[in-house]
């Protein structure tokens, strides 16, 4: 397995040494767990035909907050055999100059970067605070909890339980 995935990373990698902004694949996926709560995941700018190459050669985790690739765009849609596995309670979609380079994630609950502005988490206790510089910005599906923490210059805008309470 790990054979196929060193072939797909060489390749993205002599890509990007000929044409230097082509980058995108050789990305990080990273992944961050507290114990007892969040588990997220970054894919940073992966692209969707990269993805589909190695889809079946990574465990994908059962996460809290995903990150979209490609901040969101459709050019880093997330398979959808990825995106099943990987459950995400939310995607978190970055900014793309046009709204049509966007893919919504339609059926996922989403935060949008676009209209929430600069976004903000704050994951302890077995949940996460969401917060943004929009102070109208506002998510339909998060509870609103009284108990929130605050950050000074930042808006609350709801809150989500983890799956590892």
């Amino acid at each position: 397995m790990a054979q196929n995935i060193q072939y797909f990373f060489q390749e993205a990698l002599n890509k990007a040494n000929v044409d230097e902004g082509n980058a995108n694949n050789i990305s990080a996926i990273v992944s961050y767990t507290l114990q007892k709560g969040v588990k997220a995941l970054w894919m940073g700018d992966l692209e969707t035909k990269f993805m589909e190459n190695i889809q079946n050669e990574v465990k994908w985790p059962k996460v809290d907050v995903l990150f979209a690739p490609h901040h969101g765009r459709k050019t880093g849609k997330i398979p959808s055999d990825i995106l099943e596995q990987l459950d995400p309670q939310v995607i978190i979609l970055g900014h793309a100059e046009n709204w049509e380079y966007m893919d919504y994630y339609g059926g996922y609950n989403t935060i949008k970067r676009t209209s929430g502005g600069d976004i903000q988490m704050d994951c302890s206790n077995g949940k996460i605070d969401f917060f943004s510089s929009e102070q109208s910005y506002t998510e339909n599906f998060l509870e609103i909890d009284d108990s929130h923490s605050t950050h000074e210059g930042l808006y609350y805008f709801g809150s989500m339980k983890t799956r590892s309470r």
